[in-house]
């Protein structure tokens, strides 16, 4: 048996955030539990690595805006390079969205973000691989980007490990230990390793880790395809382009792109298997929205998981029902934007019982009991 003050299950973005925010407060009694034999196999290590702020709820726009001057400017203690690329970002849109995305803008202007509208000219001169005819206007948001996730994730767990953290791999968690209505830690593969705090920060997997000792809370794992082509000679520079309305994204990738049909389809069971009918669905829009791909050879296929919560808000504080078990759940793909944040909130929430960063009602997991 093991013992730790703080048991934190996952080292994707979420585990690693709450590892660095309890590390830069000088808490040095913190085990990682991870399944996997190296962290970020999953929903960390599979997604694009895009900083985008203009999202839609205040929230994540609030949390964006602020984690995005410390992805800039990373700590100089911090152990690896960001790679931050200041690409900025597109959001194309028809003149028949217009009422859709005014109500997302009003609430982005809310919460201090600084954009353009730009007529359909104005945005191909900044990214001209762009096909004219299928966007009207366009969201220019300067200040978003692109960043290494591989080094932002293996950083902070880094910088945790430097500062007494254990990152254990290769440890399947099947249960909680709860004694007298509180949960006192994790039955594992490899024993128990008992706690004064549990974190569950496993993604999709966050439900399946209470295994029946807390009520589970709403949210859904969703599968997200990603596909990249060759080489076509793509800028990296230039900023990556997103349609919400029709469902598609794109960004260079090693001077091929990489590319989404946005697809948001549930796998409770966490099916991370790439569905060809999604591939061929990128494929389609790609060859709309940027003619110059039509040819290009798939590289790379793969799927990723977001979990989206019922009201797309996270799930960031103590359980109100299980005393002793804490969680950063819910991140509805913005995990890696929000972690440099999440973690200085986490570690406010788990040390001090409330942070000033955030309204903490908006994010506490008592909102959203599945068996309310």
């Amino acid at each position: 048996m093991e013992r730790a003050k703080f048991v934190i299950l996952g080292a994707g973005i979420a585990g690693a955030a709450a590892a660095y925010g309890l590390a830069r407060r000088g808490v040095r009694d913190v085990v990682v539990l991870e399944r996997d034999p190296i962290p970020g196999a999953h929903a960390s290590g599979r997604n694009a690595s895009l900083v985008r702020r203009n999202l839609k709820t205040a929230t994540d726009c609030e949390l964006a805006l602020a984690a995005e001057r410390w992805l800039r400017r990373p700590p100089a203690d911090f152990p690896r390079a960001i790679e931050w690329r200041d690409t900025g970002s597109l959001l194309l849109y028809q003149n028949a969205e217009r009422a859709r995305v005014e109500a997302d803008f009003e609430l982005q202007r809310r919460a201090g973000l600084a954009f353009e509208i730009l007529s359909s000219k104005e945005a191909l001169a900044k990214q001209p691989m762009l096909a004219p005819e299928t966007f009207d206007a366009a969201q220019w948001t300067p200040g978003d980007g692109r960043i290494n996730i591989i080094n932002l994730l293996h950083g902070m767990l880094e910088f945790a490990a430097a500062r007494g953290a254990r990152i254990l791999t290769n440890i399947k968690v099947n249960s909680l230990i709860v004694e007298k209505g509180r949960c006192a830690g994790a039955e594992t593969n490899r024993g128990a390793f008992r706690a004064e705090t549990v974190v569950n920060a496993a993604g999709g997997w966050a439900n399946f880790m209470i295994n029946n000792a807390a009520d589970p809370l709403a949210m859904t794992p969703c599968r997200r395809t990603m596909v990249v082509t060759e080489n076509i000679g793509a800028d990296g520079d230039r900023p990556f382009a997103w349609h919400d309305g029709r469902g598609f994204y794109f960004r260079e990738d090693n001077g091929g792109i990489l590319m989404s049909p946005c697809d948001e389809i549930a796998s409770q069971n966490c099916n991370e298997a790439v569905d060809p009918a999604w591939v061929a669905r990128a494929r389609g829009l790609a060859r709309e929205f940027v003619p110059s791909v039509a040819n290009a050879k798939t590289q790379f296929t793969w799927c990723g998981l977001r979990t989206l919560t019922f009201d797309h808000e996270m799930y960031l504080g103590h359980d109100a029902a299980l005393p002793g078990l804490f969680w950063v759940a819910g991140l509805g793909g913005h995990g890696v934007t929000h972690s440099p944040i999440l973690a200085e909130i986490a570690a406010d929430l788990l040390l001090n019982g409330s942070t000033d960063s955030i309204d903490a009602a908006r994010v506490a997991p008592r909102r959203a009991r599945v068996s309310a």
